[in-house]
């Protein structure tokens, strides 16, 4: 597409969603809010909508959507009358999935948890009828656990017994994590040498602009697909876009594929604004210099274009266009054409019996 592509614009609208873009919505309705507030409000309403996409619902669609799994389930874990005194009581763990590793299949039951805390605690009874469960069935159990953005995937067997209880800290869960090896998620940082850029004409501006080209003073910038009116705010511009497109150390990259510009139009934080011309701006976004993986961009493609209130049942059921094993692809040639910092597919400490035995 070319830059000034109404289409490729519209696109960017719609992919430009993270929280900043929540602030500038509060900002606008809210005159008089201070920026803590709108942080605030922010936050809140990430709250909530982190709530609705339960850990179970987000673990199925992210590690389905990795491409290795041939099916993922919840089981059904209503109670019944202990009809058999001789019977181990039982724990029902959330999944049962069957992966394909190494090109045979792989039956596992997962227990999910969402947690920040450093270490996740369990009782002796509760890990003892997990296990009971598993046991019976002959299959192993593993910890799915969400550490802030980050999932890992643990062989409950690396639980430490203290006393009466059983402890797994984060650091022993990241360094035996499965998550590469069985569902091939990657870590990935992008690369500051690529940025975004949005060329702009100013429309109005409420005060005067430099005479010189140069950065912007900061104030609120009305970034519109076309002309908007009503009264400018103090320390405010109206802008209307002119032509959207990636550059590589300054220099426009013509040839850049789907899955990497969707990779860093959905990591975009930081952004400049320079005057270039009497009355020309260009908004430079950049990613921050930080890791995530692919199952971050897995849930942001699921949620990118839903509204308040999603259909989380229908999320777990959501195609994507946007392909994993494509994605990964694409990071490997990235990373030889400078265009991706860094790849790691991660080998856990400890290689599983279950999988060394396949």
């Amino acid at each position: 597409m070319e830059p000034n592509d109404p289409k490729l614009i519209e696109l960017v609208f719609k992919v430009l969603r993270p929280a900043r873009i929540i602030g500038l919505e509060l900002a606008r309705r809210g005159q008089g809010l201070t920026e803590e507030e709108v942080a605030s409000a922010v936050s809140e309403r990430l709250k909530v909508f982190e709530a609705g996409f339960s850990p179970e619902r987000e673990f199925m669609a992210v590690a389905n959507w990795l491409g290795r799994i041939q099916s993922i389930n919840r089981i059904d874990q209503t109670p019944l009358p202990r009809c058999n005194d001789n019977a181990a009581e039982v724990g029902v763990p959330d999944l049962l999935c069957v992966a394909s590793v190494n090109g045979s299949r792989l039956p596992l039951l997962i227990e999910v948890k969402r947690s920040d805390e450093p270490k996740l605690v369990w009782s002796e009874k509760y890990i003892s009828q997990l296990r009971a469960y598993a046991e019976m069935l002959h299959m192993p159990l593993l910890l799915a656990w969400k550490h802030h953005h980050i999932w890992t995937l643990t062989d409950v067997r690396h639980f430490t017994k203290k006393v009466t209880s059983y402890h797994l800290d984060f650091r022993k869960a990241m360094m035996e994590n499965l998550m590469s090896l069985i569902f091939g998620d990657i870590m990935l940082e992008l690369t500051q040498r690529v940025a975004f850029f949005l060329d702009a004409e100013i429309l109005e501006a409420s005060g005067p602009l430099p005479s010189e080209p140069g950065p912007l003073a900061e104030g609120r910038y009305n970034l519109d697909i076309s002309s908007a009116s009503g009264p400018l705010l103090p320390g405010s511009y109206r802008m209307e876009i002119r032509g959207v497109g990636f550059l590589l150390d300054g220099k426009p990259l013509i040839e850049f594929s789907v899955e990497l510009g969707w990779l860093y139009l959905l990591g975009m934080e930081h952004n400049e604004i320079n005057l270039t011309d009497k009355n020309r701006a260009r908004v430079i976004y950049t990613v921050p210099e930080t890791m995530f993986s692919l199952t971050d961009f897995g849930r942001m493609l699921l949620l990118w274009d839903e509204g308040d209130e999603p259909d989380w049942e229908g999320l777990l059921r959501k195609t994507i266009a946007i392909s994993a094993s494509k994605t990964q692809a694409e990071l490997l040639k990235g990373l030889e054409t400078g265009l991706v910092k860094i790849v790691i597919e991660q080998q856990p400490q400890t290689i599983p019996d279950f999988i060394t035995s396949k």
